[in-house]
């Protein structure tokens, strides 16, 4: 194989290459697209946090699903939004049960930054008891009693990004806002 060369001059031939002018042309066009593809990394990032947060609730709710099924107890998933915390916790019976925190299940706590609320707008930071039964249905509770909305959101501390709604069949649905 020949290899190529040019003329300068006429003083002898140099191998084809690239110029230190070029060389720089081309990081500064690497440097500008780097910087503008910088924030949408970082708005990826914390949108990231998000979603997985939003996901890994409703597999708990799920999961919450699953064992009463399987177990023929009732099961609890308790959201305690004023420390962005969420757990499991096992009846002692099918129905009317009594709680304790479910074996081999912690208390998770949300991201930094990360919210949830009990309410489909976001808003209210009292309790929520996800209630599971062994036929599979769901019901939803505030610490008063009285019946929830059936969400739970999952904030950015002043915006809701993600919807969890438990339905009275049990259906565990997540959209994103």
């Amino acid at each position: 194989m020949k290899r190529q060369t040019r003329m300068t001059d006429g003083q002898g031939t140099t191998d084809g290459g690239f110029t230190l002018v070029e060389l720089m042309v081309a990081m500064m066009l690497m440097a500008i697209l780097f910087g503008l593809a910088l924030p949408s990394i970082s708005d990826w990032r914390k949108n990231l946090f998000f979603r997985q947060t939003a996901r890994q609730m409703t597999g708990m709710l799920g999961e919450a699903r699953g064992m009463a099924i399987k177990e023929n107890l009732q099961h609890m998933v308790v959201f305690t939004p004023m420390s962005s915390s969420y757990q499991i916790f096992q009846g002692n019976q099918s129905y009317n049960a009594s709680y304790s925190p479910s074996a081999g299940q912690s208390k998770r706590n949300t991201p930094v930054g990360v919210t949830v609320r009990t309410t489909s707008g976001g808003t209210s930071t009292a309790n929520v008891y996800v209630q599971f039964n062994p036929n599979g249905t769901a019901k939803l509770k505030s610490p008063s009693g009285a019946d929830s909305d059936n969400n739970i959101s999952v904030n950015n501390g002043t915006k809701q990004v993600y919807l969890i709604t438990v339905a009275p069949t049990g259906r565990v649905t997540l959209q994103k806002n």
